[in-house]
């Protein structure tokens, strides 16, 4: 028999995402002294959108984070909204001297680099000086040459650098890749993309953003921190607290079109089938998902929004019964290799039951060429929002744990994995890990961290804020909306 068409009231507010933005607009709603019918729409199964957390098998407390794993002390809106839900945040390595980079073969711990004894460190045509101090040097110098004065720039000063002319040119103008070109030389460019474990900071579109996320914000020095047991967890509590403030979120139910009625929207929904009524409708979805609902509802985007663009990335967890790799004295942080993994981020929690015993999980995180050669070992991947679980003995994990051992070499008995995970961030349902802006977007201009595609229907997330790549940058967008269309006070007195 077909599903019974969904039976949901009218409401004042739908709100078409369940992911950090969406959920914060719907519990600061819920909170706020204006009441309202809440309606919070969900494609997936779960809510957090990128906020994705697994747990290890066998182990439901081992928390492992497919998407956002990581805040830094100046994200403001985040950490109250920890403090709120009374979440614990624990300090995070991202990098320590144990971790290690494995380029051309050569694989190197973190703190052997500077007193290593070769001319070359890596089998790079850079000298050994520009290799030892890492990509984070390499960048500067570019970032130098091409904006001097430029060398003690941070992310405020970045934001602002991006009007600035080179050869005739502004900043926001030129692709990454491209303008670096200009200054450095191919095995420098080669150097620092393998080095830095991310193609993005050598190839996204705007080089002004990509400047200011590079030598801003991703620069050395800084400290972060995670939520104890993974951040999904964080937005099912903002789930449970807006459902007993009297709102709903509705899982699996993907809203397919928008069109005008006599009450303001009508919001055409798929899974259960069926339509429900909205005064107001709020779209806190990934720039793809949102053009693909825009596009089959007939709705033009306004010519002067600024236009991000998704940037997908790929997440594979390798879960072990112990760390093999503690024997090279690593313990956490990441090693960064230019093998398909990139970064291999590694984690160990003892086990709930017995404290001796020492759970772990190893994950590979890549954008870029690499994603295909996974893609290709992962055609279980689910089609709309690409996930999957892996077996023990799957032909991912065996690949990734040969890279492992590569990057980390083979020193006595080395258990395989048990099983994992595998999480494509590039799926329909995403688009994207993060979002970058387009090329010839001027980012000191960006004002409006939300916007308005028309009366009544209005759009935030990450995508729109001046803060890619963190859940920061989400709630900021869903902030800038409360206050400027739904008339509440800034969270922040």
């Amino acid at each position: 028999m077909p599903p019974s068409p969904i039976d949901i009231a009218p409401v004042d507010i739908a709100i078409v995402g369940a992911g950090m933005a969406g959920l914060f607009l719907a519990w600061r709603l819920s909170q706020s002294e204006k009441p309202a019918r809440i309606a919070v729409f969900e494609s997936a199964g779960r809510v957090g959108g990128r906020a994705s957390t697994v747990s290890f098998p066998g182990e439901p407390n081992f928390g492992i984070d497919l998407g956002a794993m990581m805040l830094m002390p100046q994200h403001r809106l985040l950490k109250k909204l920890m403090a709120t839900l009374d979440v614990k945040l624990s300090g995070m390595d991202v990098v320590t001297g144990a971790n290690r980079l494995h380029l051309r073969g050569r694989s190197l711990p973190y703190a052997a680099i500077s007193r290593f004894a070769p001319r070359r460190l890596f089998a790079y045509d850079v000298t050994r000086r520009l290799q030892e101090k890492g990509p984070s040097r390499l960048l500067r110098k570019a970032a130098a040459l091409i904006l001097p004065g430029s060398e003690a720039f941070g992310s405020a000063e970045w934001n602002g650098a991006a009007g600035f002319v080179y050869r005739g040119r502004k900043l926001a103008d030129w692709a990454t890749w491209d303008v670096l070109a200009t200054v450095l030389t191919p095995e420098e460019m080669a150097f620092a993309e393998d080095a830095v474990g991310y193609s993005l900071l050598l190839r996204g579109p705007n080089a002004a953003e990509t400047f200011r996320l590079a030598l801003g914000e991703l620069s050395g020095g800084r400290s972060y921190c995670s939520p104890d047991g993974g951040f999904q967890p964080v937005a099912e509590r903002m789930a449970g607290r807006i459902a007993v403030s009297g709102g709903a979120v509705h899982l699996d139910h993907t809203v397919t079109a928008i069109a005008r009625s006599a009450q303001g929207m009508v919001l055409s929904v798929e899974g259960q089938g069926g339509t429900v009524e909205a005064r107001k409708v709020v779209l806190a979805l990934p720039v793809r998902p949102l053009r693909t609902l825009l596009e089959k509802s007939g709705i033009e985007q306004p010519s002067d929004l600024p236009a991000p663009e998704p940037w997908p990335m790929l997440t594979l967890a390798a879960c072990y019964a112990s760390p093999w790799w503690a024997r090279n004295g690593i313990a956490a942080g990441h090693s960064v290799t230019d093998l398909p993994a990139r970064q291999i981020w590694q984690f160990t929690k003892a086990d709930a039951r017995d404290a001796t015993i020492r759970r772990s999980v190893a994950m590979a995180y890549c954008d870029g060429k690499h994603m295909v050669f996974w893609r290709s070992l992962l055609p279980e991947l689910a089609r709309r929002h690409g996930f999957a679980v892996l077996a023990e003995g799957h032909s991912a994990l065996e690949a990734f744990h040969g890279q492992m051992v590569e990057v980390h070499g083979k020193h006595g008995a080395i258990s395989k994995p048990i099983g994992g995970f595998a999480q494509d961030w590039g799926a329909p349902a995403y688009g994207g890990a993060s979002h970058v802006w387009d090329r010839g977007i001027d980012i000191s201009g960006i004002k409006l961290a939300s916007h308005t595609l028309a009366p009544g229907i209005h759009v935030c997330g990450e995508a729109w804020s001046n803060n890619h790549g963190w859940i920061e940058g989400a709630l900021e967008s869903a902030e800038d909306l409360l206050q400027r269309e739904f008339g509440l006070d800034a969270w922040f007195a």
